[in-house]
């Protein structure tokens, strides 16, 4: 699922030479990549083999601070496990060359200009609320250099 969304962004990111409807159609993805991809319960299945049902991700959920079925929960008991680290990174990856495309473009493009600059910043919001996500996540520190060095990166870029 992580990445059909990482696929997604990059294939509708616009640089403005496409038409307006383009350009909303991406930013609703946009949106909707944000809402979903920040949503922990997504995380949590992306990060388990099979996906998990929704009964089985508030079992888990409520079974983690038991010491009897830890074991059991481990890998299910960060929302960012490590095995989907690298789809995530790819994700912000994707996000970030849409907002790099569409803040090189929006000195060029006057029809949708707006649209553009509405393209840059929601790309730019949605990675760096994964970023931080992520960066929130406990059990997630041996990819904390990385990710320590991708917001600051991301913010004196932006």
């Amino acid at each position: 699922m992580v990445e059909f969304l990482a696929d997604i962004v990059r294939s509708t990111a616009t640089d403005g030479k496409k038409s307006a409807t383009a350009v909303q159609v991406h930013l609703e993805i946009l949106n909707s990549v944000r809402r979903i991809a920040c949503d922990p319960d997504f995380i949590n299945d992306a990060s388990t083999v099979g996906g998990g049902s929704g009964g089985s991700r508030k079992s888990s959920r409520s079974s983690m601070g038991s010491p009897h079925k830890e074991n059991s929960s481990s890998s299910r008991s960060s929302p960012f496990a490590n095995e989907c680290f690298p789809k995530l990174m790819e994700l912000v990856d994707n996000l970030l060359f849409s907002f790099n495309l569409a803040k090189g473009s929006i000195s060029q493009a006057f029809d949708t200009l707006p649209l553009l600059i509405k393209q840059e910043t929601n790309s730019y919001k949605c990675a760096l609320d994964l970023l931080l996500a992520l960066y929130h996540d406990k059990e997630n520190q041996v990819n904390q250099g990385i990710i320590e060095q991708r917001i600051l990166s991301l913010l004196s870029d932006g």
